[in-house]
């Protein structure tokens, strides 16, 4: 069960750094 909630956890923070990548490109760049 906890393992299955840690593979979740990193699937969900991957696409929202995705999308953070996405929406402000030049912050990401200057990071």
């Amino acid at each position: 069960m906890s393992k299955a909630l840690s593979v979740l956890s990193i699937f969900c923070l991957k696409h929202v750094k995705d999308d953070l990548r996405r929406h402000t490109p030049n912050v990401a760049g200057e990071l």
